[in-house]
């Protein structure tokens, strides 16, 4: 214990009272254990001035106090006062309050008295000769297990390698077990913080518990998170750069936010960080919101085996309870892209995300896709495409500019609503939308069932002469779009008239001309009690974007319902055809 204070007359007087006090504390203590003077001193080595110095050798803790100190063996602990500092080989630490030091509660003299006695065999070591005994020092005498700071606390932990910045923690109350290697922070929203990545408490009552093995528990509560997740950048494993040109690659990415309000714990022996309730990403281009749970997986490294500098990158995400992700597309029309799912598994390395449960849903302005049902999944791959499980599913969105109709028809369309039973897929490089099983399509101006397939293609924008856009956005209208199976077409023609129902086993429309061909089986057309039907396979109708028709050569029956003068109009302009 080294006193650090300036000497004043009053001190020195009462310093020359204590020293001859002490003498007398020592002989008298020296008779009780039966010990001598120069026994009891004997392991107190002789230094100059200079050495009473706090200074740190291999495996010591030197703590420094401003205020004083106070030992009380029986009670098993030591008080410090004001302005603590401690170095340890793991970390340093100051506070501005008060430190207290535990250790088994014991009586000193029988603990001198007892590490004094000669060992049970009363053989001799051969390392200390015949005359030794089983010495303890005061260190092993009061051995410190736990250390209580209090008092605006700064703890650095050390790296030393020196190649990563030092975490750095903090809160009002600081608990260290030397038993276990814990470290707990509690009140003063306590906060670790490594470089621009930082942990924080959204409440001064919370704790947080760092583990000797890397792993860290936030208790129930808000807190929250900052830092580049890109990279899978957590306390304590920065990735090293080795030349420049890993030093340019691991630039500082994007600063990603996320807030929880039941806590968050790290699991360094797993490489999984986990998030609890009502959790919240901000990213700079997109956001994520789930209620329940937020899950992230790690990669480990090649040639490293335990600890958290075993994990890197985050390789996968998983949330859970009412997920929302929501991104800018960054267009003139301000509409994000929104997903939602009961569950959702985004694969960092390849993009693709997984959405299930809670009838998963995808949506842009009026464009959108859901699931008819809970159980279904849907899958998003990194390159714009999907795939949509079998099972019902729903799309809707406007088709405009697929005909060579004027601007005010196109105005006048509305959405297009298409449902399937047995799922979609969505192929972003040939930009084709597939719809299995039973389907309808709906759109104000005619309906459309089949029992097979519908497939969309949509046709490729125009690329500019720099960077050619990829994925969906490469496509705009559409092209041509195929029904199979038991194909079925209603249309109204004007306000008040009977619908025209159109059957063939196929129907494939072309936007570019307007056109609409009926082939396979046997196409027939109707319109109340008048009607064109084949009456052979092979024959086909063709309808044309200015209302005609035309029927190819063959047998057909015809049945001209004369009180039907909107057939009739219909009737004339195939004859004229």
């Amino acid at each position: 214990v080294i006193a650090n204070r300036a000497p004043t007359r009053n001190f020195m007087t009462q310093s020359r009272q204590f020293i001859g006090r002490a003498e007398a504390d020592l002989r008298s203590f020296s008779n009780t254990v039966e010990l001598s003077e120069a026994r009891l001193l004997a392991n107190l080595p002789k230094r100059s001035p200079d050495t009473l110095l706090p200074k740190q050798h291999e495996g010591e803790i030197v703590i420094t106090a401003e205020g004083g100190i106070f030992l009380n063996p029986e009670r098993g602990h030591i008080s410090y006062l004001r302005n603590i500092r401690i170095l340890d080989p793991r970390f340093t630490l100051t506070g501005g309050g008060h430190l207290r030091v535990f250790f088994p509660p014991q009586e000193l003299t029988r603990a001198i008295q007892e590490s004094e006695q000669p060992s049970d065999s009363g053989e001799a070591s051969p390392d200390r000769g015949s005359g030794d005994r089983n010495e303890k020092t005061f260190s092993e005498l009061v051995d410190p297990y736990l250390f209580v700071v209090s008092g605006g606390v700064r703890m650095e932990l050390s790296d030393r390698s020196r190649m990563v910045p030092p975490v750095v923690a903090t809160g009002e109350t600081v608990v260290i077990d030397r038993r276990t290697g814990d470290i707990v922070l509690q009140g003063g929203t306590p906060c670790i913080k490594q470089g621009l990545n930082s942990l924080t408490a959204g409440h001064p009552d919370l704790y947080l518990r760092l583990y000797q093995n890397g792993d860290v528990y936030a208790e129930e509560g808000p807190w929250t998170t900052t830092g580049d997740l890109s990279s899978g950048k957590i306390f304590g494993e920065e990735t090293r750069a080795s030349s420049p040109d890993a030093a340019r690659d691991n630039s500082p990415g994007p600063v990603v936010t996320v807030s929880c309000h039941g806590g968050l714990y790290l699991d360094a022996s797993e490489g999984q960080v986990v998030y609890l309730k009502d959790i919240r990403v901000l990213h700079p281009e997109f956001r994520v919101e789930a209620k329940d749970e937020m899950k992230m997986f790690l990669g480990k490294k090649a040639g490293i085996s335990t600890g958290p500098e075993t994990f890197s990158d985050i390789e996968y995400v998983v949330a859970s309870g009412d997920v929302r992700l929501i991104q800018d597309t960054g267009d003139d029309t301000g509409h994000p892209v929104t997903a939602t799912a009961e569950h959702a598994i985004v694969d960092v390395k390849s993009e693709n995300i997984l959405l299930k449960g809670g009838a998963p849903f995808l949506g842009l302005g009026d464009n959108f896709l859901r699931a008819g049902k809970p159980d279904l999944y849907l899958r998003i791959y990194g390159n714009g495409s999907l795939f949509a499980e079998a099972g019902p599913w729903t799309t809707s969105g406007k088709l405009s500019k697929t005909s060579a109709e004027n601007q005010q028809s196109e105005r006048d369309s509305g959405l297009i609503a298409v449902t399937c039973e047995g799922g979609l897929a969505f192929d972003a490089l040939k930009g084709q939308i597939v719809y299995l099983g039973e389907i309808v399509a709906e759109e104000p101006r005619f309906r459309l069932r089949c029992d097979k397939s519908m497939r969309i293609t949509l046709e490729r924008s125009a690329e500019g002469d720099e960077d050619p856009l990829e994925g969906p956005e490469a496509f705009s209208e559409v092209d041509k779009i195929v029904a199979l199976g038991n194909v079925m077409i209603s249309r109204i023609p004007e306000a008040g008239s009977q619908p025209v129902v159109a059957r063939s086993a196929a129907a494939t429309y072309e936007a570019s001309s307007g056109t609409l061909a009926l082939r396979g089986g046997r196409p027939a057309i109707r319109q109340g009690n008048s009607f064109f039907e084949a009456q052979e396979d092979g024959l086909y109708i063709l309808f044309y974007a200015n209302g005609s028709f035309e029927l190819s050569r063959g047998a057909w029956e015809q049945f001209f319902d004369l009180r039907d003068k909107n057939f009739e109009k219909l009737r004339q302009r195939g004859n004229d055809r």
